[in-house]
């Protein structure tokens, strides 16, 4: 399994349910928090930790980063399945407050990653006959609160990628 969002929110759960339940083998968690991915390590026994794998990204080199590249060092070029679950809802702010250079920078930072994520998978599923790409969005898909634009963006985009990824 690969596991985006690996730091917090649905996605360490989703690692802890993995690992606990002997469901998994292996987990690769990428995430964006040093300070999370280490307080979850922490936590793990060694017969789980051994089975677990983290790459932590720096939040300004996550836009920029090459998940095949991190994929193949890692040697996970045979993952069943992939489930992209980060989200990052740096601006809770009013419409009025966003300009366009942070939109596109959220923009990238989880919707073109999670594209790039999962383009790499499916390479190495397709090649394999065999996975599952997961995406993880949210309610604010179809509904949301104030000053949650960038964010309810990320998550429909997210629901339609995954959609057309089905196809």
């Amino acid at each position: 399994y690969i596991i985006t969002g690996s730091t917090g929110g649905i996605g360490s759960a989703i690692i802890d349910y993995l690992l606990r339940s002997n469901d998994a083998n292996e987990v690769l968690g990428i995430g964006r928090n040093y300070e999370k991915t280490a307080l979850i390590h922490s936590k793990m026994d060694i017969a789980i930790e051994n089975r677990f794998h983290s790459v932590f990204i720096p939040e300004n080199d996550w836009k920029e980063s090459n998940f095949n590249e991190i994929i193949y060092d890692n040697t996970f070029y045979d993952a069943d399945c992939l489930v992209v679950a980060h989200g990052y809802q740096p601006y809770v702010v009013e419409i009025g407050q966003i300009d366009e250079e942070m939109f596109i920078d959220i923009l990238k930072s989880d919707v073109m990653q999670s594209f790039n994520i999962a383009q790499a998978c499916f390479y190495y599923m397709r090649r394999q006959t065999k996975g599952s790409i997961i995406f993880i969005s949210s309610i604010h898909s179809i509904g949301t609160y104030p000053n949650r634009l960038c964010y309810s963006t990320v998550k429909s985009a997210i629901t339609g990628m995954a959609r057309s990824f089905a196809l």
